[in-house]
């Protein structure tokens, strides 16, 4: 049981590009009004560790800001001259009259409502919020990339999977499967995407999953993913701003393997309190190999440290310095890192294995992510 938990906790952990974060603070030229079209064939999965079948649908996800807990929102999708859809949705005390997922962040609000899945996605969305105070209305063009690459094991084989993608959470609605050979495409709305996951039905029974961090979909891109027995967890890097020339990386790495043995933890101490260490991977310099834009990079230094979950529980975790002499510090930076370590289960020799992306935009200078 406590197995399952540690697996469940790592699947449902509790803009357009250019946005540092959202919400916005105020709603000069309507900023705070966002709409985005997924457009995803119906489909479905089922994970067999849970007994659980999730669903694959086209969503549409508008944003925007409300002083008021009740508010009107009018959604209109056009293709052309074609009129895709027409909403009206009435909010009362912050509870939507139609079947949809609305949440709000103190004035902010995101409404998640299904959609037909259309051979031809809207081109331009358009938005009226109206309150007891105001009537705001923006139309939004919309901008699509081609998201595409193929999935395998970490011996080259074909690995059929589902890629699912999260824009700002952990829902599983925009996922598409790949072909038999692993092979994906997908077009997504130009945005900056929380994670991407990939995996396939077995997840927690005999693989775990391939993720990608905060995704810069402002441009087509090919992303080729691993599974393997583990997961580069909770990835982020940022620049050294005021050292060297390096980036920090910090990850935790997870394995399949060690779910299992998740009832086995050790006490440890951090900031004078006593906590749960679960039982983690023992990483070496050797086992890691990371690339920037598809260049191999020096690992220059590597410290263990804990990552804690709540008030009781907490994880080992990495924090890398690598070295980013003569690479680019313009443009888009790619982070692939991978783990391929050796350890001792119950006795039997096994291999820890994953990759997980990360990306991100220097300034000029090649300092100071901005998204």
């Amino acid at each position: 049981m406590r197995s399952s938990l540690v697996i469940l906790i790592c699947l449902f952990p509790a803009a357009v590009l250019g946005q540092i974060a959202y919400p916005f603070n105020s709603e000069k030229n309507n900023d705070d009004l966002l709409a985005y079209w997924y457009n995803v064939p119906k489909d479905s999965v089922h994970l067999k560790i849970m007994d659980l079948t999730f669903q694959f649908y086209s969503t549409l996800e508008v944003y925007g800001k409300s002083s008021d807990d009740s508010f009107v929102l009018d959604v209109e999708a056009w293709q052309g001259s074609n009129k895709l859809l027409d909403k009206q949705f009435v909010v009362e005390n912050k509870k939507a009259d139609k079947n949809c997922r609305l949440s709000f962040n103190d004035d902010f609000f995101k409404l998640v409502f299904p959609v037909e899945y259309v051979k031809t996605k809207p081109d331009r969305i358009m938005l009226t919020i109206s309150d007891h105070s105001s009537r705001r209305s923006k139309e939004i063009i919309c901008t699509y990339h081609k998201f595409h690459g193929r999935v395998c094991d970490f011996e080259g084989n074909s690995f059929p999977a589902f890629i699912s993608v999260r824009p700002d959470d952990f829902n599983f609605s925009t996922s598409i499967w790949s072909d038999s050979l692993g092979y994906y495409e997908i077009e997504l709305p130009e945005r900056t995407y929380n994670d991407i996951a990939v995996v396939n039905e077995n997840y927690g029974v005999d693989v775990a999953e391939a993720w990608a961090w905060h995704i810069a979909m402002d441009a087509d891109q090919q992303m080729d993913f691993k599974i393997g027995t583990g997961e580069v967890y909770n990835l982020n890097v940022w620049p050294n701003n005021g050292g060297g020339d390096t980036y920090f990386v910090s990850f935790r790495p997870m394995s399949l393997h060690l779910f299992q043995q998740a009832e086995s933890q050790q006490a440890v101490k951090i900031g004078g309190r006593n906590f749960n260490l679960a039982n983690g991977i023992s990483l070496k310099m050797e086992d890691l190999k990371l690339t920037i834009n598809g260049k191999e990079s020096r690992i220059i230094s590597m410290q263990e440290y804990f990552e804690t979950h709540n008030n009781e529980n907490a994880s080992s975790a990495y924090l890398l310095q690598v070295d980013k002499k003569g690479f680019s510090k313009a443009g888009k930076q790619n982070i692939c890192l991978e783990f391929n370590a050796h350890g001792i289960v119950n006795g039997k020799e096994i291999i820890h294995n994953a990759q997980g992306y990360f990306q991100f935009y220097t300034n000029y200078a090649g300092l100071s992510s901005y998204y």
